[in-house]
């Protein structure tokens, strides 16, 4: 029986680590899909965007929602903050969230 026991300990060990790395794969795989989900919504408003015009009132209630949306996503990249510069290395940044990113911070810097 104490032969058996570091042979158990390396199994049970064995399988916790493999349910740990396992368990880092699957909350990467949530996170990758819920930025993907992300990219989608934010092209949907660039689109819609550009059809409405950008003086509308239509164009103002979209920019409304995109601001709370961009909210969310800013909570979102700040979360895992490597796995977003891993996002960002391979799927690229996307253009419109930076362009709208940049206007903000210009804006922020003219109201100081």
């Amino acid at each position: 029986m104490i032969k058996i026991l570091p042979v158990i300990a390396i199994v049970a060990a064995s399988i916790y680590l493999f349910m740990k790395a396992f368990d880092c794969l699957v909350e990467t795989a949530i996170y990758f899909h819920s930025l993907y989900k992300s990219r989608l919504v934010f092209d949907d408003y660039e689109a819609e965007l550009l059809q409405t015009g950008m003086e509308t009132d239509a164009a103002v209630e979209v920019r409304l929602q995109l601001a709370k949306d961009l909210a969310e996503y800013d909570r979102l990249t700040n979360v895992h903050p490597w796995r977003y510069r891993f996002w960002r290395l391979v799927y690229g940044e996307n253009k419109f969230v930076k362009a709208v990113a940049m206007d903000k911070k210009a804006e922020n810097k003219d109201i100081l």
